[in-house]
């Protein structure tokens, strides 16, 4: 996948940006002469991406910036901020997400406020801002990564990241079509499943032991972070509307369009499974 030389210079903003794809992504800019903006909502990890970055290349201007993105203040002013010290803001990556497991008569409207406002409304917040700036100057491209999950029309044990992801393709793609008398483009990126620590982190309700170290076992089987992010890089240099991989997942995906059944009886299989074995 050669893309090397088409990131050289350019200002890169990286939601989520100090673990997993999102790191990955920050890296593999890095290694192409980008000026990468790594935000995450832990500090900490956005100066550990930058640290590497530093280490690996002779690049002296990328920076980590604290950002959560449920504080639409916050996000405000990184873009503000990085637009007025570099004059633009030529991609904008929003990738910063999160999942909590359990049927959906176990969770509370907290658990899916927790989802909805970092998947959704985080991406939106983000997205808008930098639409907003990137309007004004006729340029940018904007990049929503979001999930299979979103394309796919039945949902298992993880109702909330689904809907959440179903809502930011939805946005994803009107705002690709607003974008178009702007100059600007926009790309939604729909992975299957990306090797990162997004298993162990996850926040599983009434669920047992066994439970919990299944997503975390369905995730190692994932392909590495580092190969997702040149997929991602390599379609969105070709100004791809919609990115979705692996192979697998998207012979998948497309299979169910053609024959639904196929994913609501997986689906069904994955709920009666977690309710014999897995739920508390």
């Amino acid at each position: 996948m050669k893309f090397t030389d088409f990131y050289k210079d350019k200002i890169v903003v990286v939601t989520g940006g100090g673990s997993g794809l999102g790191q990955a992504i920050c890296l593999n800019l890095a290694t192409c002469d980008a000026i990468v903006i790594c935000t995450d909502k832990d500090l900490r990890l956005a100066e550990n991406t930058i640290e590497i970055i530093h280490s690996k290349t002779q690049d002296n201007n990328s920076q980590a910036i604290q950002l959560d993105v449920t504080n639409t203040k916050q996000i405000r002013d990184v873009i503000t901020n990085v637009s007025k010290e570099f004059g633009r803001i030529d991609y904008m990556f929003n990738n910063a997400g999160i999942t909590i497991g359990g049927e959906i008569r176990d969770l509370s409207i907290n658990h899916w406020k927790k989802v909805i406002d970092v998947n959704l409304f985080g991406l939106i917040s983000c997205a808008t801002e930098a639409f907003k700036l990137m309007s004004k100057v006729k340029q940018g491209h904007i990049v929503n990564i979001t999930s299979i999950s979103g394309l796919l029309e039945y949902t298992a044990v993880s109702t909330p990241y689904s809907v959440s992801k179903h809502g930011a393709v939805s946005f994803s793609k009107a705002l690709r079509l607003e974008a178009l008398d702007f100059n600007i483009k926009v790309t939604t990126v729909c992975p299957g499943t990306i090797k990162t620590m997004i298993g162990k982190n996850m926040e599983l309700i009434n669920t047992n032991q066994q439970g919990k170290q299944r997503p975390i076992d369905f995730i190692e089987k994932g392909i590495p972070p580092e190969y997702a992010s040149q997929i991602i890089l390599y379609g969105v240099k070709k100004n791809k509307s919609l990115i979705i991989f692996p192979t697998s997942f998207k012979i998948y995906y497309y299979l169910t369009k053609i024959f639904g059944f196929i994913d609501k009886n997986m689906t069904l299989k994955m709920i009666r499974n977690f309710r014999k074995n897995d739920r508390l």
